[in-house]
């Protein structure tokens, strides 16, 4: 089949009233949400590695994922939802969805998106690594009791007097 023939499968999410289809995310989508929501991918690194077995992905990690980003990163999610229906425009729209639809959708989202753990992992550390490459570490940019020479490990420790 030859790339103009190439249509993403779409999962229909039904909320009351109506519905919309959603489908994976891809290389422009994701670079969107890193691009809008850059100050979020270390949040998100953190719930997925938190959040996934070292099995593989299970329909209980997904589901666990998808509540955390929801209750943590609410735009985030929200946008993630609106650029897989093709509607960015309506982000707003979504955040005012019922809890169980937005669920539901990212879940779809996920299975859509990624076929396996590893590509996920994957995905999320590349990503993480290009935005710390890409953000400029100044010592004003740093935080309180943080300096790039200081070798705290990461642990914001409290100013000593």
């Amino acid at each position: 089949m030859p790339i103009a023939e190439y249509t993403p499968a779409r999962e229909e999410i039904f909320y009351p009233g109506g519905s919309f289809a959603v489908r994976g995310l891809g290389v422009a989508d994701i670079e969107s949400l890193v691009r809008l929501h850059l100050t979020d991918m270390e949040t998100i690194h953190a719930i997925v590695t938190q959040r996934v077995s070292p099995d593989g992905v299970t329909s209980a990690d997904l589901t666990s994922i998808a509540v955390e980003l929801i209750q943590r990163l609410p735009v985030l999610a929200a946008t993630a939802i609106a650029l897989a229906a093709d509607e960015l425009e309506h982000t707003p729209k979504v955040l005012q969805m019922p809890l169980h639809v937005q669920f539901v959708a990212l879940k779809a989202i996920a299975e859509l998106t990624f076929k396996d753990i590893a590509g996920l992992k994957l995905m999320i550390a590349t990503t993480v690594t290009a935005v710390r490459a890409a953000q400029p570490r100044t010592e004003s940019s740093l935080l309180p009791g943080l300096s790039s020479s200081g070798g705290t490990g990461g642990i914001a420790r409290p100013p000593t007097s």
